[in-house]
């Protein structure tokens, strides 16, 4: 075995991933290493085990490689027959489903724009509160124009759902142009 299949069953198994109470009996740890078995056997050097290591990581959570070109073949309809005036009709970008366009005035919004992360780890969209103004922040932003990358901005947020890091949020919204 390689030195990297060793390291990595040694830190699963600390991590307690390879017991029968572990999240899907264990079985998480077994496909990391079936997966870590396939690299390992590619022979990539420093180099090409970042890039390829990176590549599939992006990959794996389903994030674009290259900008949104926000042209008509990156849209699916997902509006709701029965929508009561704007409720329910937009387009879902196909290429990062956490992009939306609205059909009537055509403003498309990223999801996770900012991603708040709690201080016990855990993570959350929606709403923040600014503590200097007072102001919630919304974790979803507009796309100004296209072509476009949307950006996650992780900002750290207190118990009470206080914002930690305002010049975090400062950047995301230079990031997105938009004005709080």
């Amino acid at each position: 075995m390689s030195n990297l299949l060793d390291h990595a069953k040694k830190e699963l198994k600390l991590a307690g991933l390879f017991d029968g109470d572990a999240d899907y009996g264990g079985h998480v740890a077994q496909a990391v290493m079936e997966l870590l078995g396939v690299f390992s056997k590619q022979g990539h050097s420093g180099s090409s085990a970042n890039l390829v290591a990176g590549l599939f990581s992006r990959l794996v959570n389903h994030e674009t490689l290259t900008q949104l070109t926000g042209k008509n073949n990156e849209w699916q309809d997902i509006s709701v027959d029965d929508a009561k005036d704007t409720e329910g009709i937009e387009y879902q970008n196909v290429r990062n489903t956490a992009v939306f366009k609205d059909k009537r005035t055509g403003k498309v919004t990223y999801t996770y724009a900012i991603v708040f992360v709690e201080e016990s780890g855990g993570s959350f969209i929606g709403t923040a509160r600014m503590p200097e103004t007072g102001e919630d922040v919304r974790s979803s932003m507009s796309i100004k124009s296209f072509p476009f990358m949307p950006k996650s901005f992780y900002v750290k947020v207190d118990d009470l759902g206080n914002i930690l890091e305002p010049e975090k949020v400062r950047e995301a919204l230079k990031y997105y142009g938009e004005e709080q």
